[in-house]
């Protein structure tokens, strides 16, 4: 999003919010076939850290925890996607005081009173 004005971004996160609210909404939804369930979770988790100056400090977690951590959040999933979706909403309210300041300056710049 930089080269968005703040009303594009706000627009923009919206979109974004109402793809990850309706996404949220298949789990427990029912279909054909049973119904929805988180079944796969891509967890990659990466400690920074640097042992000595030439050492990779990119450490990812043993591929025998990889299969627990990926269990721990499918388990923990509506939790952790509702927290996900929350600060997301929290953005976009700092977006919408962007996008209004945005709208006030050009609707000043273009001579063009705002009605209150």
């Amino acid at each position: 999003m930089p080269n968005m004005t703040a009303i594009e971004k706000y627009a923009a996160l919206k979109a974004d919010i109402a793809e990850a609210e309706a996404w949220a909404a298949l789990i427990g939804k029912p279909y054909s076939g049973g119904t929805g369930t988180l079944s796969k979770a891509d967890v990659q988790m990466v400690i920074t850290y640097k042992q000595t100056p030439s050492s990779d400090d990119k450490n990812r977690a043993p591929k025998a925890l990889a299969g627990m951590l990926e269990a721990e959040v499918i388990q923990r999933s509506t939790n952790i996607i509702n927290g996900a979706i929350n600060a997301m909403k929290a953005e976009l309210a700092k977006q919408a005081k962007k996008a209004q300041d945005e709208y006030a300056a050009l609707m000043a710049d273009a001579g063009v009173p705002i009605p209150p």
